[in-house]
């Protein structure tokens, strides 16, 4: 098995296994440019957020404060906005294990960034393990309370 991503999004590019007679094929539906990628309105192979879904009116109420986020569907606010993690450079570090290998992205998304409460220094991190297991993981640390709910879009 092997996994190829880049640091826009965490894009997850390729993912390649064999089928049954061996002959290996990429998994993971996608683009074959950067270009492609940074026009692409589908979030494909993204992780999204800070909200990975749709916030009705592209308003919230926490702690009784009312946030306004930006709209980009409609009147609603679809996975994490205009400039979402989708929309990203991430930092990234490849790592090996004894059995594992893989990439984490970091990347800090500051108070307000598309209307959102309080910093939130995120991690995700793409691990592949020698049981040919693809393994994702996501980590948030914020300083105030903020809704919170990120998935990555690939496409298998």
């Amino acid at each position: 098995m092997e996994m190829t991503c880049i640091n826009y999004s965490c894009i997850i590019t390729e993912i390649i296994v064999p089928d049954k007679e061996g002959h290996f094929e990429n998994v993971v539906l996608g683009y074959d440019t950067l270009q492609e990628y940074l026009n692409d309105t589908t979030y494909l192979g993204a992780v999204v957020g800070r909200v990975g879904g749709r916030i009705k009116d592209a308003q919230f109420e926490l702690d009784d404060e009312t946030y306004t986020l930006a709209n980009n569907e409609q009147n609603n606010h679809i996975h994490g906005g205009i400039k979402g993690f989708n929309r990203m450079i991430w930092d990234a570090e490849v790592f090996e294990k004894d059995d594992t290998a893989g990439v984490q992205f970091k990347y800090l998304s500051p108070d307000g960034e598309e209307g959102y409460p309080g910093n939130v220094d995120m991690k995700v991190a793409y691990i592949l393990n020698n049981a040919n297991e693809c393994i994702i993981t996501y980590e948030a640390v914020t300083d105030k309370s903020t809704p919170f709910a990120v998935t990555n879009h690939s496409l298998i």
